[in-house]
């Protein structure tokens, strides 16, 4: 097993593995206390097939490529390593669009617009002559659904977790920007950028965002220039279609 000194996220990686195999295998709660030298056959009484059944509930949690030999994974330990090592490699633009279409978009009052999107899918599958910047349009056009306040926070939990801040362990909506996370001057300011880079879209209300007193109204003052980010990117995507 990989050594690692950021303890919080490998304590993280590992309550989720727990949770993980808990809820694919709950006569394992019986099995206390399970750690990272816990054996998944002998410990566990885990057959080869049980282990790749749980394998694949992890994936579906975690939205990570966890493909790998059985064989490999010995102890509760092997598969924390495999996560870790695989949420390192990882493209984290890429896996945050994931979790927010299968964790967050199906929650979300949005049903006009997931509709709108398989739509516009379907569309773009079917015309695949379409000059490529008309296929761009069509998938804005059905890309539609609004950003909230509570997709900001998660992708503020996330970049955090990444920094190894210890709050994001447990953080909430109604924490402090400087009292709790010591979030201001250059932190906020990168925060934000980071943000900007995950959304691609501009967030432009500084002077509000800097007096904003807890996380709620942070998620929210973003969330609202995102929304009026991605409308004016699909109103200029619009308007340059008519013009052709």
């Amino acid at each position: 097993m990989t050594e690692t000194n950021n303890i919080s996220f490998r304590q993280n990686v590992l309550e989720t593995v727990v949770q993980t195999l808990h809820y694919e295998e709950p006569r394992t709660r019986n099995f206390q206390p399970i750690t990272e030298i816990t054996r998944l056959d002998e410990d566990l009484d885990l057959q080869c097939w049980s282990v790749a059944f749980f394998i694949n509930a992890l994936e579906e949690v975690t939205q990570l490529n966890l493909d790998t030999l059985l064989s490999d994974l010995n102890t509760i330990g092997d598969i924390c390593d495999l996560v870790e090592q695989r949420f390192k490699s990882a493209d984290k633009r890429l896996l945050m669009h994931k979790v927010f279409a299968t964790k967050i978009l199906p929650y979300l009052n949005t049903a006009p617009s997931i509709i709108a999107t398989k739509t516009a899918t379907t569309l773009k599958q079917k015309q695949v002559t379409q000059p490529k910047e008309q296929k761009m349009i069509q998938l804005l056009e059905g890309y539609n659904h609004a950003i909230t306040p509570e997709s900001v926070f998660y992708n503020v939990k996330q970049i955090l977790l990444v920094q190894n801040n210890k709050k994001a362990l447990n953080l909430s909506m109604d924490f402090q920007m400087i009292k709790d996370l010591k979030m201001f001057g250059s932190k906020l300011t990168n925060l934000v950028k980071e943000l900007e880079n995950r959304y691609q879209l501009p967030i432009v209300s500084q002077a509000q965002i800097q007096r904003a007193k807890t996380l709620q109204e942070f998620c929210a003052i973003c969330a609202g220039d995102l929304n009026k980010g991605r409308i004016a990117v699909i109103s200029g995507q619009q308007m340059a279609q008519n013009k052709r």
